[in-house]
């Protein structure tokens, strides 16, 4: 129980005055507010030192919010007269991105009910946006999309193979069923995904499930890609904002996320552009990408982009969420979200699409024609691969790196494990022969890199498990060496972090977490894991073969490790 002693709290505080001095009962509602997750960065933010901050939680039995409050007091205790002790503790908050926090505390929004000022006056400091700014938020959208969402590496290890979004995008397939089910489905043409109505109305909420690798980030970037080229599908939109569920941040709005794609000398805020998006919902289409990346619970928080997906807010807004299937079944068991959503799937590629893309890829290069042969020729690939495009473009660069005679053996591989380990070889002597070009890399052995496969493979193993896609520098303490040469490889990536301008002084422009990349999680978790297999023998296969065939004895990964196994024996 929190005590406030008698005469700490004014009771008749008089007009509201941003720069007054705080209350005890402002900061003692805040404290409910912080997640406990945010406690240390905050506590340093104040000037409390990591020692200190656990002496204090210890002190308090591990009870974050009276925890925090002490930490309030004393930091308060410490300020000299006439110090603006709100707009400090709203920095404070701001610089360990609890933006919404802050605009609350710097807006007096802590204080005691009476005190505080009222909504009108709070809504009215915030101004509605111009046409001239709206047009412009909506160029800097585009320039955005078109130097980092809209663009298409085909080589991981060869910088120059950007490519620009038309040249290599192939269509793929889309399916409509309102049960999102797998079987019985409808196919969908792209240019109807916005205008076709169930049960008579147009629905709000989309969800479009598709396996890892089946192509859903792509569909988002191709969305973005129409809209910024202004095709008649989404000429209606005055925005399209594409959202990656990987970074975003704890309590951010829409608008914050926005606001870190525009240009420096926009001066919008966070807050203008939600106001907008309330104002004109019809004229805004918001995609967000990656659901089963999100470890938050939509379905119970009460974050700004969980009510949003839920339909509490921007209710008239259209909205897409992108999700792997296992991470779309709570919305498909809840009875409201089941009225709420429109389900649809990506299909990936079918033969046509497959050859579209492959001579995409090779242009007037004989090979493609080659490759195509091979792919209508091999049941395994038709089956397993060919409807996934990111298979289908590493077996491309297997390919395409591939002279006549490793044609021949990839030509007579049987297995989807088989075809698996062949790609991760390719990839590893794609870079071995390139390494020499940095002198700052550190020459590495076929056996080293095979070392290293073999770490992160154990780790991916542990994270397909889990469910989890996305891993921090801690997951791999210890392993940093294996790390960094697996993101030189192509099968680890660092996703760059878009900092507001106001962090950029806290941080630089580049992440320095890496996080396993979304569209190779598949690729690492199943061609590693029977590299991790093959290396570690028994003792792996004691550990977790139970647990394995309890947890995922039905999926893909199961398959490729069941027939590294048989190859084995």
């Amino acid at each position: 129980m929190i005590l406030v002693k008698a005469g700490d709290v004014e009771q008749n505080p008089g007009p509201f005055d941003g720069a007054a001095n705080i209350q005890e009962q402002e900061l003692v509602n805040l404290a409910y507010d912080v997640p406990s997750s945010k406690y240390t960065d905050l506590c340093i933010a104040l000037g409390v030192s990591y020692n200190q901050s656990q002496t204090i939680l210890d002190r308090h039995l591990l009870d974050f919010t009276r925890s925090l409050n002490a930490v309030f007091f004393k930091w308060k205790d410490r300020q000299r007269d006439g110090t603006d002790c709100r707009q400090g503790i709203a920095t404070a908050l701001r610089g360990v991105n609890l933006d919404a926090f802050g605009d609350k505390m710097s807006k007096g929004g802590y204080l005691p009910q009476k005190a505080a000022p009222t909504e009108s006056t709070v809504e009215d400091e915030t101004q509605p946006l111009t046409k001239e700014q709206v047009d412009q938020c909506a160029q800097d959208f585009k320039t955005f999309y078109r130097t980092r969402l809209c663009k298409i590496k085909t080589d991981p290890l060869d910088f120059k193979s950007i490519l620009e979004f038309e040249r290599i995008y192939t269509n793929l397939v889309l399916l409509k069923n309102e049960m999102g089910t797998t079987t019985g489905k409808t196919p969908l043409d792209y240019a109807e995904l916005l205008t076709t109505k169930v049960n008579g109305v147009f629905p709000k909420r989309l969800m479009v499930e598709g396996d890892g690798g089946a192509g859903k980030t792509t569909f988002c970037s191709k969305m973005a890609w129409d809209w910024a080229e202004r095709t008649k599908e989404f000429e209606e939109f005055d925005w399209v904002l594409v959202i990656p569920f990987r970074n975003t941040k704890e309590g951010q709005t829409v608008g914050e996320i926005a606001k870190t794609y525009l240009s420096d000398s926009n001066t919008v805020q966070p807050r203008q552009i939600d106001k907008y998006i309330l104002s004109a919902p019809t004229k805004v289409f918001i995609i967000f990408d990656g659901l089963d990346e999100y470890e938050g619970d939509i379905l119970k928080e009460s974050s700004d982009i969980a009510k949003i997906l839920r339909s509490e807010k921007f209710v008239e807004c259209r909205v897409m969420v992108t999700t792997r299937p296992w991470r779309a079944f709570p919305f498909k068991s809840h009875e409201i979200m089941m009225q709420t959503f429109a389900f649809l799937a990506i299909a990936g590629f079918d033969k046509e699409n497959i050859s579209i893309y492959i001579t995409k890829y090779f242009q007037d290069d004989p090979a493609g024609y080659e490759l195509i042969k091979y792919i209508e020729s091999n049941d395994q690939i038709q089956e397993n691969m060919a409807p996934f495009p990111l298979y289908i473009a590493m077996l491309c660069i297997l390919w395409r790196t591939s002279d006549a005679d490793k044609r021949n053996i990839i030509r007579k591989l049987k297995t989807f494990s088989q075809l698996f380990t062949a790609i991760i070889i390719s990839l590893t002597d794609h870079y071995l022969t390139k390494q020499h070009q940095n002198p700052n890399d550190k020459i590495l052995t076929k056996k080293e890199m095979k070392n290293y496969l073999s770490q992160i493979g154990k780790i991916s193993y542990s994270g397909v498990l889990e469910k989890r896609l996305m891993y921090t520098e801690n997951d791999f303490s210890g392993y940093n060496e294996a790390m960094e040469a697996c993101c030189r490889i192509g099968v680890l990536s660092r996703d760059i972090l878009i900092v507001p301008r106001q962090e950029r002084r806290l941080i630089s422009g580049r992440s320095c977490g890496p996080t396993v990349s979304r569209d190779l999680a598949d690729v690492i978790c199943s061609s590693t894991a029977l590299t991790a297999l093959e290396l570690s023998g028994t003792a792996l296969h004691d550990d977790c073969y139970g647990t394995l065939e309890s947890k995922v004895k039905t999926s893909k990964v199961w398959r490729i490790i069941t027939e590294s196994m048989n190859e084995a024996d």
